[in-house]
């Protein structure tokens, strides 16, 4: 668009012959409604009787008038419904824009919204172009009592009154009483400023009046350049957080957004929450955590502290309590399977609190030494290690456990070479003690009765940090080398040379935590503040097969909770949540059918129902246009709803119905195929229509069913009427034999892409519209992929460069120069970039999704797919409002169920309320000084 052309906020369109005075009425009063005295007009709006010069053009000024207009005002009646201007101006702008951009006023005839579409039966001022175009009931007013009688005088216009403010309000942005306030206001004041032009002083007031007012905007322009100010410094000091503090740079990010939206703040938001994927939430308690210990179900977390506070979280409600204030620095925790009795120790006391029964103090166990303690599965005994003062001939300290028969009241105890590091009671029979020295002993309950015992210490003073599985099955120590030993305690060491059963990879020389899942399969190793989680074999696995829990500067303790998925750490003040096969913080993900097709095929495609609550995910696609499936699968997209698969024939998406209650599938023969969506997920046919042509495959459905669009082999588009069947346009195909043809067809129909590859290797891409049979060449140069998203077309070219047009092909409305990563995937196939809002995603070759601000060209963010998919193809696609993307993952497992559908959300508000969530905490007047340097606010995250 030229740059002196002007735009206008809306553009009426009407009947010449029956709504001319009406239509010059409002376009006065909308350009004089809630208007400034020293503006000409409010707003600008396009009517042709006014705007338009003598041209020989007439189309191309009207379509340059719509082009640079933002709402679009219909006049309604049935002879505008008629009228083939307004259905032309209509048509394009469906095309172009977006239908909740439409404004109507009813002046004659009728109007009848059924809950999904028009009653197009009993609707006779509406053009039924706009059929299917509105997800809910678009905003209208009558205006019939208004139409002027045909006795009146020609030049009399209706008096339209406040009835203006209803179209005024959303044209401006506003709602309607404060734009009817301001409208009144600006009436008085210019009222006053006219009394105050004849009065004496006048010259004077109006001096003093620009005055103020240049004031008033230079105060407004500092205002605004501070807040914008502030909120990118918010912005920049999350980014530098991230790795050593991310529950205060989330509430920074939140915090940036909140003071100005812009791509920058929106950036750190998004960041913000999808650094770390793994993260679950913190759990501040408000001082130093110096023990934590987790519930062999997983339901239960705890934290002892420095100040000698006991927490514990139900992490199924995540509330918290403190059950124990002991007044000394916690050393150890332990709990039951279900987390209902815990056991603390602290230099000087070891004591039990048991749900609704409070605590009891054991004994006095050592003389400030550490203590180790266990509980058994049900809570009915407690263990707890007594180091002696006594040392054997060598000089080392000896040890003892006590146990506790809490039914019983009855107190054991046995001996120990060393004092114990570890216990644990994985039933209520047995209990396993891991020595200082690297040796373990297991014993018999009651009675503590050895029953096994490792025979030999392992590396001895070479251990520098040890860990034992919860349940004792596993003990784990690090030398300082690269790589971790673990020891089954289910069978004897006969040999101080016998090699460790397991082995994992190291980080750092002197760990600062270690954890063993209770199956032994994985490892955590805390270095740093980083928390590296990896799986562990006969040879040590390498790096690429570790996760990376990052964030926090220091972690002080890790532990497994329940399973080998779930840990707890401690960082600073912080119990930290993690779930190791969480893929994202603002998603989820599930299994599902998706079968392996071949490398050279397309991934799969995604059509999402209008509701947002079901998809429908082709795979196994042919490589050749139009691209049909073996198996379409019905996924629920809301926890729990399951799957359908249909894979009796080859598919095609031709889309869903308006009101999401059937879904058009295109099958081999060139027919159609109706299945019904209304309850649940399963699909049952309840329609078939034959085929509409020899060698023609439906590939588009228009959004009222009325029309429908085939594609032949050459390219050759036909379109026909669904309920007659008569063939309605035909426009050729420009593919040969020897060429390549890949189509995509636009979500109503409206238009076909097509890219054709010649034997010369050279490739163009046209646009077909297929109301008009129009055809246009899209852009220069050699075509990699074309796809319709949403309402635009997207082309990526062979030298990575990537376009993005409106559907028609005619309006480049953004050109982003890639690198090459972004040409190809790992596979070798191309999946196609998707638009949601403002957002451009896309796949990189290793696997990631970036997501790019169309705004201005710059990187949001990324997001990560399933470990393991390098090299699956994976298509995506946003739900109808934009507020999600889906991802639908193949395999290549002979079980088709192991694919994967993903869910992100992409809405900035959902951000934030996962921001403030996983943080656990609001910022500190500190913090907010610190980081800011002025005076607080409010520092509610929220």
């Amino acid at each position: 668009m030229a740059s002196d052309e002007p735009y206008y906020d809306a553009f009426v369109s009407y009947s010449h012959a029956q709504d001319s005075l009406l239509a010059r009425a409002l376009q006065s009063e909308l350009e004089r409604f809630a208007r400034p005295w020293y503006r000409p007009r409010a707003m600008r709006v396009f009517r042709d009787a006014t705007n338009l010069s003598a041209s020989p053009g007439l189309w191309q000024s009207i379509e340059r008038a719509l082009e640079t207009s933002h709402w679009l005002i219909l006049i309604a009646s049935p002879a505008s419904a008629r009228s083939e201007w307004v259905r032309q101006e209509v048509r394009w702008w469906l095309a172009h824009r977006d239908a909740d951009r439409i404004l109507i006023a009813l002046t004659d005839g009728e109007i009848h919204w059924t809950g999904a579409d028009f009653d197009w039966a009993r609707t006779s001022a509406l053009p039924t172009e706009l059929s299917g175009e509105f997800r809910a009931e678009p905003f209208w007013i009558d205006l019939r009592k208004l139409r002027p009688d045909s006795s009146l005088d020609t030049d009399s216009a209706p008096q339209l009154g406040d009835l203006v403010a209803e179209f005024a309000a959303p044209i401006h942005g506003r709602d309607k009483d404060t734009l009817v306030g301001e409208h009144v206001r600006y009436q008085r004041r210019t009222r006053r400023l006219v009394r105050a032009v004849v009065a004496s002083l006048s010259v004077l007031l109006l001096a003093v009046s620009g005055a103020a007012y240049v004031a008033n905007n230079q105060r407004g322009h500092a205002v605004t350049q501070a807040r914008i100010a502030s909120a990118r410094q918010l912005a920049a000091e999350s980014e530098a957080l991230l790795n050593t503090n991310l529950d205060v740079a989330q509430l920074l990010a939140v915090k940036a957004y909140q003071t100005d939206r812009d791509p920058q703040t929106l950036s750190a938001l998004f960041r913000a929450v999808t650094s770390s994927p793994a993260l679950v939430r913190y759990m501040p308690t408000g001082d130093q955590i110096t023990a934590i210990a987790g519930s062999a179900d997983g339901r239960v977390a705890f934290a002892g502290t420095s100040g000698g506070s006991v927490f514990r979280w139900d992490l199924a409600t995540g509330t918290r309590q403190r059950v124990a204030l002991l007044h000394q620095s916690i050393i150890a925790l332990a709990s039951n399977k279900d987390g209902t009795v815990i056991a603390a120790s602290t230099p000087f006391k070891v004591v039990i609190w048991v749900s609704g029964q409070g605590i009891r103090m054991l004994s006095d166990p050592s003389d400030g030494a550490d203590t180790s303690v266990a509980v058994s599965p049900t809570g009915r005994y407690v263990a707890f290690g007594v180091p002696s003062k006594l040392v054997d001939a060598s000089g080392v300290p000896t040890g003892s456990v006590a146990l506790i028969d809490r039914f019983t009241g009855r107190t054991e105890r046995v001996k120990l070479a060393y004092p114990a590091s570890f216990l644990a009671m994985p039933t209520d029979a047995t209990l396993t003690a891991i020595e200082g020295s690297g040796t373990w002993e297991r014993f018999k309950l009651p009675g503590l009765s050895p029953t096994l015992d490792s025979a030999y210490a392992v590396e001895g003073v070479h251990v520098l940090a040890q860990a034992m599985s919860g349940n004792g099955a596993f003990f784990a120590y690090s030398n300082g080398g690269s790589d971790l030993f673990l020891f089954s305690t289910a069978h004897r060491q006969v040999d101080p040379a016998t090699p460790a059963d397991l082995l994992a990879l190291s980080h750092g020389s002197d760990p600062e935590a270690l954890a063993v899942s209770a199956d032994g399969r994985r490892v955590a190793v805390a270095d740093a503040g980083t928390i590296y989680v990896g799986a562990t074999g006969k040879t040590a696995p390498g790096s690429a097969q570790q996760l990376v829990l990052s964030g926090n500067s220091s972690t002080s303790a890790v532990v497994f909770l329940g399973d080998d998925s779930h840990l707890l750490s401690a960082s600073g003040d912080s119990l930290v949540l993690w779930d190791s096969d969480q893929l994202t913080r603002i998603g989820s993900q599930a299994s599902m059918s998706v079968p392996f097709a071949c490398s050279a095929c397309p991934p799969p495609a995604i059509e999402v129902r209008p509701d947002g609550l079901v998809a429908a995910v082709l795979g196994d696609i042919s490589p050749v246009a139009p691209a049909l499936a073996l198996q379409v699968t019905i996924h629920g997209l809301e926890a729990g709803r399951g799957q359908t698969v249909i894979n009796s024939n080859q598919y095609g998406v031709l889309g869903w119905s308006p009101g999401s209650s059937r879904l058009y599938l295109a099958t081999l023969d060139g027919g159609v195929q109706v299945r019904s969506t209304a309850h649940g997920i399963g699909a049952p046919v309840i329609g078939q229509w034959p085929p509409f042509a020899r060698d023609q495959i439906p590939i588009a459905l228009s959004a009222g069913g009325r029309q429908i669009v085939t594609l032949g082999s050459t390219g050759r588009v036909q379109v026909f009427d669904t309920t007659t069947r008569r063939l309605e346009r035909t426009i050729p195909g420009q593919a040969k034999p020897d060429e390549d043809l890949q189509a995509s067809a636009s979500a109503a129909g409206s238009f076909v892409a097509e890219a054709v590859y010649r034997s010369d290797d050279s490739s163009f891409l046209r646009v077909i519209a297929t109301e008009t049979g129009a055809v246009r060449t899209v852009g220069t140069g050699d075509v990699d992929i074309a796809a319709f998203t949403g309402r635009h077309l997207v082309v990526l070219r062979e030298s990575g460069q990537l376009e993005v047009w409106n559907q028609g092909g005619t309006v480049l409305q953004q050109s982003i120069d890639e690198d090459q990563s972004y040409v190809r995937s790992a596979s070798g196939v191309l999946t196609a970039p998707v638009i949601a809002g403002s957002l451009l995603i896309q796949q990189r070759s290793d696997g990631s999704v970036s997501l790019i601000d169309l705004r201005t060209g710059n990187e949001v963010g990324s997001l990560g797919l399933p470990s393991g998919s390098t090299g699956f193809k994976t298509g995506f696609a946003a739900t109808p409002d934009g507020q999600r993307l889906i991802g639908a993952t193949e395999t290549r497992d002979t079980n088709a169920d192991h694919g994967q559908i993903l869910q992100w959300s992409l809405s900035p508000h959902a951000w934030m309320r996962v921001a403030c969530s996983s943080s656990g905490r609001d910022l500190t007047a500190a913090q907010w000084r610190r980081f800011v340097g002025t005076a607080p606010g409010d520092l509610a995250c929220s």
